[in-house]
């Protein structure tokens, strides 16, 4: 087994299992990674760096799975530029110095996009290109321009008079589709098992510099070659570029590749010698001649394995590559691997066992021991391990292996001489209490050091700082701070900061403070609705009050001040201000006296601005709630009015009900904001008043008339928390911190990793939770980087330095300037950090830097940027060292996904089984949904991707539905109608930025309001929100100095401060406040309140109530102390179970517990039972908690988590997912329990019950019991009874003996009474056994099931491998097993009615009994034997069958009338046919064949050339279709996966065709086997990958471009190309064939091509034309081995093969000889016309001219007719009819036949097939003639040029004797080739073909030889054309 733990601390470790399936560890358990797309597929190594998972699989080739959940989505940019001229305008008419018309942004990279591509297969378009129009946070014209001056220059969106070019943007998405499942990298070369891997591993993602998201990722192949994958990035292109070859030192082939963190690479040669990279180095071994057998990398060290398993470690790669030296380790080890934190595991291949090395630290990297680790019965067979928190969890449930001896007599000693110190003093009481002791210490207060004194006895604790004394009650926050600093926030005073001398001393003085703060206020461990914060540091802090019981409403109350001076008691009008509004929760407490003339006094809840007290009575506001007493209207009675004004007029009065209020006396009179209502209180006497305005507007309360007031307090909801609140600190390091309503609580770290709340306090440097326990505390771990930037000025003399002005700041600063630093001052913040790499130069600054990582700017401070300009005269560069924080907290990390922020919906309820929004912004910033969040799951279940154009920074989830977000480049965005039916709601809206254009960086929604704050740390308010108008309408300024803002319910608004003059408490940065003041009419709030300060960061506001789980001691011993129990205990506890669950007295009740308690027993006996409910334990846990929660059992749900936690911790309980399903059956309802049962089998029996009378004594089996079966069934055996009379005679056996040796025959035993008969393959009765005939046949009838049985379990256990049998046998043997296991089922019920029912002593043979009987059995077996009978037909016919062959012979038995038997052989052959069904789908729809064993119908021939894969690799095997398919649907099969193979490997095109996985997805759903396929989706992918071939064929690789050149060069259809070509080679080709002229020719051909039109014809088809010369013969010239090649690959291969291209040449040489001989006719007409004029004078030749003129020109009509016939008739026809058919071509195939068409069409009727072989004899005869008359012309005319020229110069002659035998030639060759021609036209004549005859006939255009032979002018019937006497002329060749 592979394996490979993640990097990180995700706590999963990947292994792969020896059947190559790749498994993961994770909480204890296995789960297998699977992948629908490759099923198939075998991994064999595996190496992993983060989230992705590098393999190689059994094709050995590499495969990459990404196990990320954050989408991987590049935008693809274009920049369409244009340029102003005075003629055109804008267009794209540029300048030879401007940048492309498509480029990049910066104009060096031309960016058409038409040649922008997709990189690799595994990538797909999300969108199609389109405009891009916002420009820094602008929106432009639909057509998208911007405009400059010139390039490069700044842009704007509107068009200036200067402005003289203008760009626009265009985008598209790119999308990695191959998430989640595993993808095939390419090749090397071409063909893979040339060049197959074998080893590979990843690291380099520590490489200090590096760009995040890099892998490297190094590979070995069986060659050799060391190779490394160029362009990895995890969050950009995770399967990177290329491979790129690795040279490595002669003589040192690596056989193993190993990579640390850090990229260090080291290899293992085959030789055993290791070699480490820089250039590469030899590592000495330890010694001469040791060898090593593998090696592994870490960051410090490397580890290493010697031929004979000693195991090696090399120190000091910190300090050099080499390392310093060699370490033997003890114990002996196969492998080793290191992790990122110098972690080791090692494997044993002899018990197949993984160890893991402990103890190992910075400064002991050897460790201690190795200790073996719980696998349980997992195997492994190799290791590749990273990371360290997987190791930490490992270490405690490890077993002690290899120790070294003195390190285990130490630990002996230790061991004892405790047990011995603790005997000693048990008896002693203790000697001092917790709870009463004193600590002092010393600390630095305003610079002078203080004593301290903390006491902490029976009173109140107090601490003591010199003069100033705290109560522990009054204290509110302990906080760290920098320097060594402890801050302590305390009641109504400012904080005071303590100094310590070490950071143990601040550690330990802030655990005491917090916990005895804690007990001073007696904190319950419960989180209330509280707000979590954030300090400077990164700690977080959550408000912890004292929860009151359930329902007990303790508001905080506000005594309310009025702007009058008058005193309450008076009776003037008073206007009070409601700080907060006035919403439910809060209320008005009322109290005063009336006096005792009173008339009348009212109270109002007033709407709309504040006014004057002068103005009460004048003023006309609304008034939500009027209350007006009245004493004047009835004497002696008080009639209390409630109205409410609005619009300027009264609404109804209501005056109802009497009250206790009278003159002269107190009163209280409260009013409470409830959810629909007023509810009213005056005195004792209550009563409501309905809403008619709504309350939220009430923002004064007006008290106006006779009555004189006491006090008037104002109560809101105590999530406002009060400055003496209590702030408690948790263990952890984050920057960001969300929760809900629900309580559920995210954190964010610095690397962007997610943790989340167990509900716990404590962690840290408290060491766990407060309570002493360290339950829910986890380990915690995060990373950062420290920034420290060089700053230079330039001078004229030494140009850029570290010298500057005086002003200027420190050499070595921090980004402010401010402070000057070092590389060496340069300190962390606590302990709780470490350096992890050096100073390095980040070359990857914000604004960008150039090559050097300098950054330029006018002067300090500047904006920066990349490239020096001409007045940039100050630079910086900044250099990072990065560190990494580990400490503990109530956090729990998962998965790897790093996310910039995440927002929880505000308006939850906090029900726990109701799903939470939550939505997040991953690292490249977009946005991202989790799927399944609730209070009980808080992780939720996965990520889903929110598609949206722009990147985020920022968001926050409001009311209905509404996610606000700020985009990365400040503008704030919208998208609500988020619902559950619509999860992604609708598109972003984005809005304009307040006045100023400022960049926002962080924004807050609640209810209804939103707020945000911009980059100046001003803070915004959204207007104008409403339901109608979401968006709101503007922003408005209410702040400045605000840090951070956090909304929350109530639209309640809380804020981070920096220093501010205007408010006096927030006198340093980073103070909380709230707002007050927010109304309806004053929405903004009036001003801040202190809360406390100072040194925060963040804080939310929106967290709601949970508690942590409390663990009885009960539960806790029985989870802690389980002990193994015998099988007398299990019954007695199942049955207590059973009886807890079912409570109560009814018969209901005790139904319900027999049924439970009977499936108890069943399911934990049961060992081959068949679940309906196949689900992991995961999906379990989880259905119980959902059922607890709908039964409102909430706190039971959150006990069960907590048990269960503690369940996977522990190793005791084996089979955890068989208890947890039996919890869960049986906590569900009698009823669903009854209906849905859990085991199912086909061998039913009738209702047992019906054939017994007694139910006292029978036992009631109803039709779906199932009882739990052994293979072999042991009856308890009777003692054989005495002879017996029977019903049917004499008998030596009882009923019992009998009948139990029957059962023993159903399983094909022999026994007491039947023996196997071997002959004959059967049980037969014994000779001894002496039955009655009657009872004879019958038991004999009955024993032939058992016959049956044996049969069929033969052919089960007969041994199959697949190399034999393949998978549709092994499959048909599993099929067959299964209905053996309901036959054994049968058996187990009959034996219970045999062994319940049995018979008395006296019982006699065949007497109907109850129970068990011969009649019954026949019966009950009747069924099953029909059954059977048909499994051992099946077993018969199948015999020595396999694939598909096999599948048809069982689809044969489906044809029979019992529909009962028919299911099983359905049901056989569904499970038969599933690999097959596998197959097909693979070959369809992936064009990959996965048939090891030789089982599908489609067959491959490896030896076949790529060039021949269309027509011979692959083909179909007719014996394995099945007989249930079609000779169409098997063809269309084979095609279709034919063509992706072709796209492939042919044509080198592996992206996804387009259709064909939605066409896929639509036939999987359709079809679940072989038997329900869906033809309309195989025929819709035959045609799909018909079209898309066809037409890459077509439009890539241009095929009939290609058939064209063909045509116009092989077979002559360029006319000029062609005359020229024969005018320049003649001269050569005349010579004899053995002359090398190959390269002459070739150069001939190449000046031909460019003096002709054929060099304007495409430069691919010219590439590929080329001179030819075949072999020549003895006698051969140069015109019988030369014609024309044209060179093919790729898919052209496929049509033009080997045989094709023989063809052509055959054509070639026809087409090339009748053309030479036109070509020769017309040169010797042209001879005859130019030379004949100088043979006037000799009147002798005239006669012989004349007979050569007449000859030649029958020769000129027949060689141009030909010539005609071949171009026009021939090849032209039949290449319109080619072109017509390529038009209408569909298929390959088809293109195939029509080129196969043409090629038989053009040979036959070219007179160059086989049937046209004499033809061509006599067409050759007359080209002979042709040439012998040239010939003799030439030297006709050449004689008599001589002659005349002899004559002219009176020399002597021989003209006369040479005149005879001329003439006398030309007789001859005349009389030759007429004979040629007369019997070349009758075989014209008489030939099938219309078209030859029509040739026929105009060779004879004049009839002349019509005339000579009678024959030619007979009419060509059907007799005539069968006539073969005709005898030719016999052909006279004379010389």
């Amino acid at each position: 087994m592979v394996i490979s733990a993640v990097n990180g601390n995700s706590g999963s470790i990947y292994a792969v299992t020896t059947e190559g399936n790749v498994i993961q560890l994770s909480n204890g358990s296995w789960s297998e990674l699977k992948d629908e797309f490759n099923k198939e597929l075998r991994v064999k190594r595996i190496s992993c760096c983060s989230t992705a998972l590098w393999s190689i699989c059994g094709d050995h080739q590499v495969h990459l799975r990404l196990e990320s959940e954050l989408p991987i989505r590049i935008r693809e940019e274009s920049y369409e530029n244009q340029r102003w001229n005075p003629l055109d305008g804008f267009s794209n008419k540029l300048l030879p110095t401007d940048r492309p018309f498509y480029s990049s942004q910066d104009g060096l990279t031309d960016r058409d996009l038409k040649k922008i591509n997709l990189p690799s297969p595994a990538w797909v378009w999300d969108d199609q290109w389109h405009l891009e129009l916002l420009h820094e946070g602008q929106h432009l014209e639909s057509d998208g321009w911007m405009y400059s001056v010139d390039f490069p220059r700044a842009y704007s969106a509107a068009k200036a008079w200067n402005s003289c070019v203008r760009r626009r943007k265009w985008v598209r998405h790119r999308r990695y589709n191959g998430l989640r499942s595993w993808v095939s990298l390419p090749p090397i070369v071409l063909n893979d098992m040339m060049e197959p891997f074998i080893d590979i591993a990843t690291g380099g993602s520590e490489i200090p510099g590096a760009v995040t998201g890099f892998v490297a990722v190094w590979a070995v192949t069986i060659n050799g070659l060391l190779l490394y994958r160029e362009g990895v990035n995890l969050l950009t292109c995770p399967d990177g570029s290329n491979w790129k070859k690795i040279e490595t030192p002669q003589g040192c082939e690596p056989c193993q590749v190993s990579v640390g963190p850090q990229g260090t690479v080291w290899i293992l040669a085959w030789s055993g010698q290791l070699l480490t990279r820089i250039s590469w180095y030899e590592v000495p071994p330890p010694f001469k001649g040791l060898s090593f057998n593998h090696v592994s990398v870490g960051p410090t060290s490397t580890w290493a394995v010697s031929r004979d398993n000693e195991v090696w470690l090399r120190k000091g790669l910190d300090s050099s590559i080499l390392g310093s030296s060699w370490t033997a380790m003890i114990g002996q080890m196969n492998l080793v691997f290191t992790g990122s934190d110098n972690q080791v595991c090692g494997l044993l291949i002899q018990d197949q066992k993984l160890y893991l090395r402990t103890g190992i630290k910075n400064e002991e990297s050897g460790g201690r021991s190795w200790k073996m680790l719980k696998t349980e019965d997992v195997t492994f067979l190799w290791l590749a391990f990273d990371g360290k928190g997987f190791v930490q969890r490992l270490e405690d449930s490890a077993d002690s292996y290899w120790v070294e001896p003195w390190r285990g007599q130490i630990l002996d000693k230790l061991r004892q001489r405790h047990n011995q110190w603790q005997d000693k003093f048990a008896d002693y009481s203790t000697a001092a209490e917790t709870t009463d002791w004193i600590k002092n210490g010393r600390a630095l207060l305003n610079n002078r050091w203080v004593n301290l004194g903390l006491r902490c006895c029976s009173q109140e604790p107090l601490l003591d700082v010199e003069d100033l004394r705290m109560l522990a009650v009054e204290i509110t926050a302990i906080r760290r701070s920098g320097n060594l600093g402890l801050v302590i926030h305390y009641l109504l005073n400012p904080p005071i900061k303590l100094m310590f001398a070490s950071e143990e001393e601040v550690e330990d003085w802030a655990a005491h403070l917090t916990k005895v703060t804690r007990t001073s206020r007696q904190s319950t461990g419960m989180f209330a609705q509280s707000v979590w914060a954030l300090s400077e540091m990164g700690d977080p802090f959550v408000h912890e009050t004292k929860v009151e019981q359930e329902g007990k409403d303790v508001p905080y109350q506000i005594e309310m001040t009025s702007d009058t001076s008058a005193n309450l008691s008076s009776s003037l009008s008073i206007v009070f201000d409601t700080p907060d509004g006035f919403y439910r929760g809060c209320g008005i407490i009322i109290s005063g006296i009336v006096p005792a003339n009173a008339c009348r006094f009212s109270v109002n809840l007033q709407c709309g601005p504040k006014i004057h007290p002068q103005e009460v009575y004048t003023a006309k506001r609304d008034i939500a709630l009027h209350i007006n007493p009245r004493f004047d209207t009835c004497p002696g009675s008080v009639e209390v009015v409630r109205n409410s004004y609005s619009n300027n007029m009264w609404d109804i009065e209501e005056k109802s009900g009497a009250f206790d209020l009278e003159p002269g006396n107190r009163f209280t009179m409260s009013i409470h904001c409830q959810r629909q209502q007023y509810l009213v209180k005056i005195n004792e006497i209550t009563f409501t008043f309905a809403y008619r305005l709504s309350p939220f507007s009430a923002s004064h309360v007006v008290i106006k008339g006779d009555v004189n007031l006491f006090s008037v307090s104002y109560s809101i909801p105590k999530t406002n928390i009060p400055s003496h609140a209590l702030w408690t600190q948790l263990g952890g390091h984050f920057r960001h911190i969300e929760t809900s309503s629900g309580g559920v609580a995210w954190a964010l770290g610095q690397d962007g990793t997610c943790w989340i709340h167990t509900g716990f306090h404590g962690g840290g440097f408290f060491k766990g939770v407060f309570g002493g326990s360290s339950h829910g505390i986890h380990p915690l771990s995060d990373e950062g980087h420290v920034n420290l930037y060089e700053n230079q000025r330039w001078n004229p003399v030494a140009g850029f330095s570290a010298r500057g002005l005086p002003t200027d700041r420190p050499s070595w600063s921090d980004i402010t300037g401010l402070h000057a630093y070092s590389k060496e001052n340069m300190s962390l913040p606590n302990r709780n950090w470490n350096w992890v790499s050096e100073w390095l130069v980040d070359y990857h600054p914000p604004d960008g830097a150039d090559r050097d990582g300098w950054q330029y700017a006018t002067d300090y401070p500047s904006r920066y940027h990349a490239y020096k300009g001409s007045f940039d005269y100050v630079r910086r560069k900044r250099w990072q060292r990065k560190c990494r924080y580990t400490s503990t907290g109530p956090w729990f990390q998962f998965g790897l996904t790093k996310l910039l922020d995440v927002s929880m919906q505000v308006d939850h309820s906090g029900r726990p089984e109701e799903p939470l929004l939550l939505w997040a912004i991953a690292a490249n910033g977009s946005i991202l949904r989790r799927v399944g969040v609730t209070v009980l799951k808080p992780q939720g279940e996965s990520w889903e991707a929110v598609l949206g154009e722009h990147a985020f920074q920022s968001l926050s989830i409001g009311v209905d539905g509404r996610v606000w977000a700020i985009t990365s480049l400040g503008a704030p965005a919208l998208r609500h109608r988020v619902t559950v039916t619509n999860p992604d709601g609708v598109a972003w809206l984005l809005m304009d930025r307040p006045e100023g254009n400022p960049t926002l960086r962080q924004i807050s929604a609640g209810d209804i309001q939103v707020w945000a704050v911009d980059s100046q740390d001003r803070l915004y308010r959204r207007k104008d929100i409403v339901s109608i108008l979401p968006e709101g309408t503007s922003w408005e300024l209410i702040d400045e100095h605000v840090l951070h803002v956090s909304v929350g319910k109530h639209d309640q608004v809380w804020a981070v401060l920096d220093l501010k003059n205007n408010e006096p408490k927030v006198k340093e940065r980073g103070s909380i406040c709230i707002r007050r003041g927010i109304t309806a009419s004053c929405p903004g709030g009036t001003g801040w309140e202190f809360v406390i300060g100072v040194g925060w960061l963040e804080f939310c506001l929106q967290s709601g109530k949970r508690y942590s789980i409390l663990i009885d001691a009960i539960t806790t011993v029985c989870l802690t102390s389980f002990k193994i129990m015998d099988e007398n205990t299990i019954p007695a506890l199942v049955e207590k179970l059973c009886r807890s669950l079912s409570s109560g007295k009814s018969s209901e009740t005790s139904k319900e517990y027999e049924l439970k308690y009977k499936l108890a027993l069943q399911l934990l006996s049961s060992q081959q039972l068949t679940l309906h409910n196949q689900e992991t334990e995961f999906s379990i846990v989880q259905n119980i908690k959902k059922l607890l929660g709908t039964k409102e059992r909430y706190q039971d749900a959150r006990k069960f988590d907590e048990l269960y936690a503690r369940l996977t911790a522990s190793s005791i309980l084996k089979n955890r997912k068989a208890v947890l399903e039996l919890m869960y059956y049986l906590a569900q309802t009698p009823a669903s329990a009854a209906t849905e049962p859990l085991i199912r089998h086909s061998f039913t029996l009738p209702s047992l019950s019906t054939f017994t009378s007694d139910t006292s004594t029978t036992v009631k089996t109803p039709k779906t019991t199932e009882i739990p079966y052994s293979p072999l069934i042991s009856i308890a055996s009777s003692k054989k009874s005495a002879a017996q009379t029977t019903l049917y005679g004499h008998s030596d056996v009882s009923n019992q003996v009998l009948l139990r040796e029957i059962l023993y025959a159903f399983q094909g035993i022999q026994g007491q009474v039947f023996q196997w008969d071997a002959t004959h393959e059967n049980l037969q009765l014994k000779s001894t056994v002496k039955l009655p005939k009657a009872l004879k046949q019958m038991v004999l009838s009955l024993v032939e099931l058992g016959w049956l049985f044996y049969k069929v379990q033969r052919y089960c256990e007969s041994p199959k491998t697949e190399s034999t049998c393949g998978l549709a046998a092994r499959a048909f043997s599993a099929a067959l097993q299964e209905e053996l296991s309901e036959y054994y089922r049968l058996l187990a019920v009959l034996q219970s009615q045999m062994e319940v029912h049995a018979a008395k002593p006296g019982d006699t043979v065949g007497v109907e009994t109850q129970g068990l009987t011969f009649q019954r059995l026949l019966v009950w077996t009747k069924e099953p034997k029909a059954r059977m009978k048909l499994l051992a037909a099946l077993v018969e016919a199948c015999h020595g069958q396999r694939g598909g062959a096999l599948a048809s012979v069982i689809h044969s038995f489906v044809l029979q009338g019992n529909a009962t038997l028919k299911t099983v052989v359905l049901k056989i052959l569904v499970q038969v046919c599933r690999p097959l069904y596998e197959m097909l789908m693979l070959w369809t729809f992936e064009g990959e064949l996965r048939d090891p064993y030789g089982e599908f119908f489609i067959g491959v021939s490896l030896s076949v050339d790529a060039g021949s894969l269309w027509n011979d690799k692959y083909y179909e095997r007719s014996v394995m279709v099945p007989n249930f398919f079609t000779q169409e649907q098997g063809h269309q099969v084979a095609t279709t996966g034919k063509s992706i193979c072709f796209l492939r490997e042919i044509c080198l095109d592996k992206s996804p065709i387009p259709g064909l996985n939605q066409i896929r997805r639509t036939a999987e759903e359709r079809s679940e086997s072989l038997l329900s396929l869906d033809w309309e989706s195989i025929e819709e992918a035959y045609s799909t990958a018909s079209q898309y071939l066809l037409q890459v064929l077509l439009d890539r690789y241009h095929i009939k471009l290609h058939l064209c050149a063909l045509r116009q060069y092989l077979l002559l259809g360029q006319g000029d190309f062609i005359n020229h070509l024969m005018k320049l080679v003649a001269p050569e080709l005349d010579k004899p064939a053995s002359t090398r002229m190959s390269r002459l020719l070739a150069s001939i051909l190449d000046k031909c091509i460019r003096c002709t039109n054929s060099q304007y014809d495409d430069a691919d088809v010219l590439k590929r034309l080329d001179v030819r010369i075949s072999e020549p013969s003895l006698g051969d010239s140069g015109w019988d081995v030369f014609s024309l090649d044209y060179k093919v690959d790729g898919p052209l291969g496929t049509i033009l093969t080997p045989e094709v291209k023989t063809r052509y040449e055959i054509l070639f040489h026809g087409l090339w000889h009748s053309k030479r001989m036109e070509w020769i006719m017309s040169k010797l007409r042209h001879q005859q016309l130019t030379e004949g004029r100088q043979l006037r004078g000799l009147l002798e030749v005239q006669g012989v001219l004349h007979q050569a003129q007449l000859l030649l020109s029958e020769m000129i009509h027949f060689a141009q007719e030909m010539s005609h016939y071949l171009s026009f008739e021939v090849v032209a026809c039949a290449w319109e009819q080619l072109s017509v058919a390529l038009r209408n071509s569909k298929t390959m195939d088809q293109l195939l036949t029509a080129h196969e068409h043409f090629l038989q069409t053009v040979t036959s009727r070219a007179l160059l097939d086989e049937e046209s072989r004499d033809i061509r004899d006599h067409l050759r005869g007359i080209h002979e003639s042709m040439l012998q008359f040239s010939k003799i012309q030439e030297r006709l005319f050449s004689t008599a040029i001589l002659e005349v020229e002899k004559r002219q110069g009176q020399s002597k002659s021989s003209f006369e004797s040479f005149l005879p035998t001329i003439k006398a030639k030309l007789c001859t060759i005349s009389t030759s080739y007429q004979n040629f021609v007369q019997t070349f036209l009758f075989m014209l004549s008489s030939h099938s073909d219309p078209n030859l005859q029509g040739l026929g006939v105009r060779l004879d255009f004049n009839e002349c030889y019509q005339r000579k032979d009678s024959r030619l002018s007979m009419s060509l019937t059907f007799s005539y054309k069968r006539m073969t006497a005709w005898s030719f002329p016999s052909q006279q060749h004379s010389n």
